[in-house]
């Protein structure tokens, strides 16, 4: 009997087999091999897979939790600050009302009239404003710190008996009988009326002394050094120009 041949075909992963030659065992595991290890790989990849997109998730979920929690903590924080505000005192209040002034601090003063002290409230006013009230070596000298000439002043070598106030105010400074001749050419007292009456500045030098200013409108007036007389070994070197004089009665 005579023999047909038959043309060889192709596998499906590429491998010519005789279809008339039985498959051999070892074909059979090599031809669904690779079928084998994709499914193997879609079995281990499969899971994986879903948990990255879990975990994801997770991160997602909890980035969200973090952001809700702090705009939580932000307004709390905010409305316990404005409670806060509200309660605490404040020596500077501003009316409600439009347009309205803000009301000056209080401070306490002593008076040479009352013989006592005093409560008053601090001036404040504009550059203009006090452009408009006092002499250009007067605004100089008390709202720009600037210092006349030596021996030109009105007060320098003054002798009346009374006290010496500040022109921009009139708030008491220093009293006749402290004053003295230190040979200067500025007027020089060994102590203020009160310590109250009067603030002091550090300069941070030696020779400039300390900045010496009316408590109540914070009018420069002159510097303090330790050179001055007993009692207090001080010498207030003050400008005529921040003063004005009121004799005794």
């Amino acid at each position: 009997m005579r023999r047909t041949a038959v043309a060889p075909s192709r596998a499906r992963y590429g491998r010519e087999v005789d279809p008339n030659r039985p498959v051999a065992a070892t074909d059979r595991t090599q031809e669904i091999e690779p079928r084998n290890r994709d499914q193997a790989r879609l079995r281990v990849e499969a899971p994986r897979t879903g948990h990255n997109m879990a975990y994801g998730g997770n991160c997602m979920n909890r980035r969200s939790s973090i952001i809700v929690t702090l705009a939580f903590l932000v307004v709390a924080v905010g409305s316990w600050a404005a409670a806060r505000s509200d309660r605490s005192p404040s020596l500077l209040k501003v009316s409600p009302a439009a347009g309205s002034a803000a009301v000056a601090p209080k401070i306490r003063i002593y008076q040479v009239k009352r013989k006592a002290y005093i409560i008053v409230e601090k001036v404040v006013k504009t550059e203009t404003e006090w452009k408009k009230e006092l002499s250009p070596l007067q605004f100089h000298v008390t709202r720009e710190a600037g210092t006349e000439r030596a021996f030109t002043g009105t007060y320098w070598n003054h002798r009346g008996k009374g006290t010496y106030r500040c022109v921009g105010c009139g708030t008491d400074l220093f009293a006749s009988d402290t004053k003295f001749d230190s040979g200067t050419g500025w007027p020089s007292f060994w102590r203020p009326i009160a310590a109250e009456n009067v603030s002091g500045r550090p300069t941070g030098s030696l020779i400039a002394g300390t900045e010496i200013r009316c408590s109540r409108c914070d009018a420069h007036l002159g510097h303090v050094f330790g050179d001055g007389p007993r009692p207090t070994g001080l010498r207030y070197c003050i400008n005529s120009a921040a003063l004005t004089f009121v004799a005794q009665e």
